[in-house]
């Protein structure tokens, strides 16, 4: 499923976002922007992690990869709390 808005497009993550993600998250600047520590694992544990989740999602959690109309990957964006019986965003308050 593709999501496409008036600048970007929302697509599912694929395989080759792997490399981006990577290098966002080992990022330490970008890393203290998402209140995270940089990544430290090597990028082989990284992409098998990577290829897992993939393969084996979470089911309260969809991510996609944010697209420009050109093509290129600029970010990522993630919603959690999946009601599976309603199709919808649990509030949690």
């Amino acid at each position: 499923m593709k999501i496409k808005g008036k600048k970007v497009i929302l697509r599912p993550k694929e395989p080759s976002d792997a490399n981006n993600d990577y290098n966002w998250q080992i990022d330490e600047e970008l890393s203290a922007l998402d209140a995270m520590m940089p990544y430290t694992l090597p990028f082989r544990d990284f992409y098998r992690e990577y290829i897992d989740v993939l393969k084996h999602p979470h089911p309260n959690r969809i991510t996609f990869a944010v697209d420009t109309y050109d093509g290129k990957h600029i970010g990522n964006c993630v919603y959690y709390n999946i009601d599976e019986a309603n199709h919808e965003p649990r509030l949690v308050l």
